[in-house]
């Protein structure tokens, strides 16, 4: 799995974390490790099971901060039954 993280002007607020359905910490970018406006592409291997990704933004203003129209990308999601 490649994961694909975008920062903001200030990555200083934030955090993505990976934790597995036991509880371990499987994966963790800490503000430390990003620089602003920087794309991170980080290659997981993971094990088949449950995971939960978890964003944390210390200040609670959410990621208003790297939107730019150029690089808006629509999703349309598709629903598998």
């Amino acid at each position: 799995m490649v994961l694909q993280l975008l920062t903001n002007n200030k990555p200083g607020e934030n955090e993505i974390k990976i934790i597995d359905n036991k509880g371990n910490l499987v994966f963790d970018k800490k503000p430390s490790d990003m620089k602003p406006k920087t794309m991170y592409n980080d290659t997981l291997t993971l094990n088949p099971g449950t995971y939960a990704l978890l964003l944390s933004d210390t200040t609670g203003d959410g990621l208003e901060f790297w939107y730019e129209v150029e690089m808006y990308m629509p999703i349309n999601p598709v629903l598998w039954m």
